[in-house]
This record gives structure tokens, C-alpha cells and sequence, in this order.
């Protein structure tokens, strides 16, 4: 399955060990060229949209070379830290040591050039809170389509036949699974 995705997109690279194979996209053009616009036309829902839309933004940036200044690593930082925060070991307080850091060590060096960014993380609440709404009017607007629910239960659905050998009872199982920071 894995080999007929990276033959049909045409990009990345694929890893095998032994427990896992992994699909990769880390080229930001093929990421622009070919993700993103996958996606748009044939979009996630629930908090994966928000995600992807900081994906999206961020990948553009990265396009764009703002990620090659201090004031757009800082933004990038601020949009991309805590994505999949209810999944991720990341918090409010390590994101302001990293700020610190980075701000520090462009202030020393002069690498990033520029002048220091305010640190204020107003500008994510508002655009985390901007792309939560969103997600939630584009889930509620958009139907769901069997294409939608076949990947759904493509990655994250079961199905399953369970015995119970006390009672000699056989119970076929189908199941769908998901964590409850994607749900809408």
C-alpha cells in the first residue's frame, strides 16, 4: 500500500524497519506543489483540519523564506509549537524557553538580522482560535462522504472477531478509534 502511495504522489521517500514502514514528504516543494494541493481538494475534518491548516500556513512561509529571519521563526514557533497540543509533550512553558533562546541567540549573533519580536503570544491565541472556528463551521457545513468515511476507517477503524473461550462464544467486532483532540 505504502509503495502504490509513493508511486501515485510521485514524491518522498519511503522507510522500512522492522516494526514500521513510514511514508515522508520533507521537500518543501513537493509539499506545496503536490500536498497542500491534495488536501485542499480533498480536505480533513475535525482537528486534523486544524492541523493541516497550520501545516499549510507554515509551509508556505517556509516557501516564502520568512522562516530565515527572527521575526518569522518566532511566528512559526508560535503557529506550529503547540499543534497537536492535546497529543504532544509540549507546553506554554517550554514554548517561552524556546522563544528566549531564539531571541537570545539572534541578539548575540545577528544571524536571523532584524529587530527583536515581541514575544506575546496573542497572535497565536488569535489564530489557533481563528482556525478552531474554522474547522468547526467547515465540519458542520460540509457533509460526510463514503470517500470520507472510507479513509476514516482506513486509518483508524477495526474490524475484528473475538473468542471467548469460557462460553465458547464468537463475537465479530467492527471498531473506529480516534483520539478525542480530532474529534469535531
Amino acid at each position: 500500500m505504502f509503495k502504490a502511495l509513493h508511486n501515485q504522489l510521485g514524491i518522498g521517500k519511503l522507510y522500512t524497519n522492522r516494526k514500521n514502514v513510514v511514508f515522508v514528504v520533507k521537500s518543501i516543494d513537493e509539499i506545496v506543489d503536490v500536498i497542500l494541493p491534495l488536501f485542499d481538494k480533498h480536505p480533513v475534518k475535525g482537528g486534523k483540519f486544524l492541523a493541516y491548516t497550520i501545516f499549510k500556513e507554515v509551509s508556505l512561509m517556509i516557501k516564502e523564506k520568512k522562516h530565515l529571519t527572527i521575526e518569522g521563526t518566532l511566528q512559526i514557533l508560535n503557529l506550529a509549537y503547540l499543534m497537536n497540543k492535546d497529543t504532544s509533550l509540549r507546553n506554554e512553558e517550554s514554548l517561552k524557553l524556546l522563544q528566549g533562546k531564539l531571541l537570545l541567540a539572534s541578539l548575540a549573533s545577528r544571524s536571523f538580522g532584524g529587530k527583536p519580536t515581541n514575544l506575546s503570544n496573542s497572535n497565536l491565541v488569535n489564530t489557533v482560535g481563528n482556525c478552531e472556528a474554522t474547522t468547526k463551521t467547515k465540519s458542520m457545513i460540509e457533509p460526510l462522504t463514503l470517500e470520507f468515511v472510507r479513509g476514516l476507517i482506513d486509518g483508524d477503524g477495526s474490524f475484528n472477531i473475538s473468542f471467548a473461550t469460557t462460553r465458547r462464544r464468537i463475537v465479530a467486532n467492527f471498531t473506529v478509534v480516534m483520539e478525542i483532540s480530532s474529534s469535531p
